[in-house]
């Protein structure tokens, strides 16, 4: 058998199998619970100070990307009141809000990303929902 055609038969499939585990990306996300210096019925009344709403929702995530760790802490509005409609008010609101949540952390350096959802919830039976969000880096906050 000629040596350069067996070598290549026997390489390529191994050469096939080392890309394919070299360029797969793991990625895994699990919850991580916020905790705050106060109740969270107090972070949600300082909230409402800035915009009434039907309901807050704030959640924390952490994800794995091989072996760089992000973490992010997503806060919703729901059916809020006097939304502004303009995009550099909206982010001002958006970031306000954030700032509100970050200062309440008892580690303000938790999270690493910051992601605020005003969602407008409509129907009884079907919900539809239309949204914008704003993603902020913790420094900047």
């Amino acid at each position: 058998m000629n040596k350069p055609k067996f070598l290549l038969i026997v390489l390529t499939p191994l050469f096939v199998i080392f890309l394919f585990t070299v360029s797969c990306t793991t990625t895994v996300t699990s919850n991580k619970a916020p905790e705050f210096k106060v109740e969270q019925s107090s972070i949600e009344h300082n909230l409402n100070a800035i915009v009434k709403c039907q309901q807050f929702q704030i959640k924390g995530f952490e994800k794995k990307v091989n072996s760089n760790v992000f973490t992010e802490l997503q806060i919703t509005i729901t059916n809020g009141t006097n939304i502004p409609a303009g995009k550099e008010a909206i982010n001002e609101l958006a970031k306000k809000i954030a700032s509100q949540v970050k200062m309440s952390l008892k580690n303000q350096n938790a999270f690493n990303n910051y992601k605020v959802s005003f969602v407008e919830e409509t129907g009884s039976v079907v919900t539809v929902a239309k949204s914008k969000t704003m993603f902020y880096k913790s420094d900047d906050i």
